[in-house]
């Protein structure tokens, strides 16, 4: 007995891994593909009709319209003939074709006489089965038939690919949970982590904070001492040193005087590590007013001239928020000191839930590249023969600004000076509006 055996196709492998991602093989029977058989004989006026699917040594079948076997050997399927073609496969006479006249599924059950057969092409080009219909007599179909039979083929792929997304849906829908149940338990190590550091981290602020204002509290006593005694021997005996004693005791109170100065940079920047802000709503206007009226007197040929713009409204410690201007306004003053007017402007914005503030000054400025230094504490940009001071006037402000979770920046445009802008948490219902100096040039002189 001889026939043509079913051919393997030049695409074979990637042919069999598009059939194996449908995952459909060996599957129960589903009443929508039963359907599609049922279209299949009725378009096709048929009693025979078959969903098969061709592996690499079988065909089996998805649906079938009688009771036979699940699959048979790919070797003698009419189906892999079909799968060759990119059109409806059609043999009208079995009996009459050497190529399947002794093929057993011709002289066996179920005795195909007429096969006609469209192939399952997926969207990549690859046949992985076809939708036939078989008589046990010889006929053919008209035009319109195999048209309809293509495009029932058409529909069952439609199908298998719907099948094909939902299962990776699925896929990533179970990969998404369980990424998603792994990143909630990395989470609550992670919260349990970051809340026993930040509370280690709070422990030793507050302790380095307590020894920084132990240390210079304790400082004041052996400096007292030495100021006084300085200042006894100088006011008792100072006539009669030598000069170069002289300029040595002059050295010395000084040095005191530096050193208090120093020590009490330290306490200020202790408290406010030490000190949680007592929040409030905040005119800005007026704390920015009061420190500029507030301010100690100037070299009698002096002029400053101060612009305050309007200020919107923010949440702040009033104490603190006050010591942020006088820094700021202090730094300002003392900066542009060597002008024959000291110009100094405040002004305020609205940024999204923030507010903003500037105060700028005529000064010399500052390299734009050493800007990150100047609000460590005690880090100085310029000599203090120029500019007296010891460096901590800005690292309390940045300090008061993060404890209210603000920011600021420090700006020297060309030829314009200094100018420092910080960020802080916007009073939401203010309406910020001039203060009584807004918009006013005001003029003071000692």
């Amino acid at each position: 007995m001889t026939y043509l055996p079913a051919p393997a196709l030049p695409d074979e492998a990637a042919r069999l891994a598009a059939l194996a991602e449908y995952a459909i093989l060996d599957t129960d029977r589903e009443p929508l593909y039963d359907d599609f058989v049922l279209l299949a004989t009725q378009l096709c006026g048929t009693p025979l009709a078959y969903i098969s699917l061709v592996d690499r040594d079988r065909q089996w079948f998805k649906a079938r319209s009688d009771r036979g076997p699940h699959e048979t050997p790919r070797d003698i399927a009419l189906c892999g003939h079909a799968i060759a073609q990119r059109d409806v496969f059609v043999i009208e006479d079995t009996f009459a074709d050497p190529r399947f006249a002794e093929n057993p599924l011709v002289t066996g059950a179920p005795h195909i006489r007429f096969y006609a057969g469209a192939p399952l092409i997926t969207p990549e080009g690859h046949a992985v089965g076809a939708l036939c219909v078989a008589d046990r007599v010889a006929r053919t179909l008209s035009a319109a038939q195999r048209d309809a039979l293509a495009a029932l083929a058409r529909h069952v792929v439609s199908q298998l690919e719907l099948r094909r997304a939902t299962m990776k849906q699925a896929r990533t829908l179970a990969a998404l949970e369980a990424s998603e149940r792994r990143l909630l338990e990395a989470n609550e190590h992670l919260e349990e982590r970051v809340a026993a550091r930040t509370l280690e981290l709070r422990q030793l602020n507050d302790d380095l904070s307590a020894f920084g204002y132990s240390c210079a509290h304790d400082l004041r006593t052996p400096l007292r001492a030495i100021d006084g005694f300085s200042r006894i021997l100088l006011e008792e005996a100072g006539e009669a040193l030598p000069p170069d004693q002289r300029v040595c005791l002059d050295r010395i109170l000084a040095n005191t005087q530096r050193m208090g100065e120093l020590i009490d940079a330290v306490l200020d920047f202790s408290r406010i590590g030490s000190k949680s802000p007592e929040v409030q709503r905040i005119n800005p206007g007026l704390l920015v007013r009061d420190v500029v009226n507030a301010h100690p007197g100037y070299r009698d040929d002096r002029q400053v001239r101060v612009d305050i713009a309007p200020l919107p409204e923010t949440l702040a410690d009033p104490v603190l928020f006050r010591q942020v201007w006088q820094n700021l306004i202090d730094n300002a003053l003392k900066f542009s000191r060597s002008q024959p007017v000291s110009e100094i402007r405040v002004e305020g914005w609205v940024e999204g839930n923030r507010a903003c503030y500037a105060v700028s000054d005529n000064g010399p400025g500052f390299d734009p590249a050493q800007a990150h230094r100047m609000f460590r504490v005690f880090e100085r940009l310029h000599p203090t023969s120029d500019h007296p001071g010891v460096g901590a006037g800005l690292a309390i402000v940045a300090r008061i600004v993060s404890r209210h979770g603000g920011r600021i920046r420090a700006e020297s445009p060309p030829g314009t000076g200094a100018r420092f802008v910080i960020d802080m948490p916007l009073a939401r219902t203010a309406s910020p509006g001039r203060t009584p100096a807004a918009g006013k040039l005001k003029s003071m002189a000692a």
